[in-house]
């Protein structure tokens, strides 16, 4: 059956695909409970006839009973799994497939405006949504375990819970509100993780080998490692003098005497005959 444009943009078409944006977005982050929450509100009735989101025809099966209950358990384990530290890292990489596939279901399932005239334009749209996050949520990990040793991935983690199920139970009830919202944490979410890789490099830079200790002690351009006027290692001791050289602002270098003379005496006639 044809579908017309009133059907395609009606409100209703575009509040779902704001919602269906949303939680193609959030897809990104956990694949089974923003599809878990359009299979419940697929059953929920707003007027006769009408869900608070309805499926398009071929995705009817999201709604069934066995599949809402196969999303519960991979709801669940996915949320545990990413609270392990390392085994985080290996979920991201398997579901590097699944979210993209999620967000596709999400966006081509739903009886939305894109859905309803084209689903495989639909299905991609999601699929790439869902594919940018992800890459995000996976290029931020490893930045949060070499900062905090691991500790603070289960923190960031859950942080992602309270996100994917307020924004997906909200896309829901009120999908332009969560879309808006979605847009703010992404552009966020972005900035962390460009200051987190920062202060990755940058504790990198300054480790114990390359350090502020490590560049006060780095071998000099002309090719010695230690200063003028100290022993052998660089450490001066209280009967050699500090430096031979010393700086006036305001005029050239100032030689200072040392206990050696700068030339020793026998070679002063060579040097005054060569002149001549």
């Amino acid at each position: 059956m044809p579908i017309s444009l009133n059907d395609a943009f009606s409100l209703q078409a575009i509040s779902v695909f704001a919602a269906a944006l949303g939680l193609g977005a959030l897809a990104g982050l956990r694949a089974y409970f923003p599809l878990l929450v359009v299979a419940v509100a697929s059953h929920i009735p707003i007027a006769p006839g009408r869900t608070v989101i309805p499926l398009a025809g071929p995705f009817h099966w999201v709604g069934s009973a066995w599949f809402i209950a196969l999303l519960v358990v991979l709801a669940v384990t996915e949320t545990v799994i990413d609270k392990i530290p390392l085994v985080d890292h290996l979920s991201d990489a398997i579901h590097t497939v699944i979210r993209p596939a999620s967000g596709a279901v999400l966006l081509a399932g739903t009886a939305n405006s894109l859905s309803l005239l084209n689903p495989w334009v639909a299905a991609a749209l999601g699929a790439g949504l869902a594919l940018a996050v992800h890459v995000a949520k996976a290029a931020s990990r490893p930045a949060v375990t070499a900062t905090t040793a691991g500790i603070g991935n289960p923190l960031v983690s859950l942080g992602e819970d309270v996100v994917v199920v307020v924004l997906a139970v909200l896309a829901a009830l009120a999908p332009f509100v969560a879309l808006a919202l979605l847009v703010g944490l992404l552009v966020l979410l972005a900035l962390l993780i460009r200051t987190g890789w920062r202060r990755w490099r940058a504790r990198r830079a300054h480790g114990p080998a390359g350090g502020i200790l490590g560049s006060r002690f780095a071998p000099r351009a002309g090719g010695s490692d230690t200063v003028p006027g100290t022993p052998l290692g660089g450490v001066a001791s209280a009967a050699a003098p500090a430096a031979d050289v010393a700086t006036d602002p305001g005029g050239p270098p100032l030689t200072v005497p040392t206990a050696a003379p700068a030339l020793p005496a026998r070679e002063a006639p060579a040097r005054s005959a060569w002149l001549l």
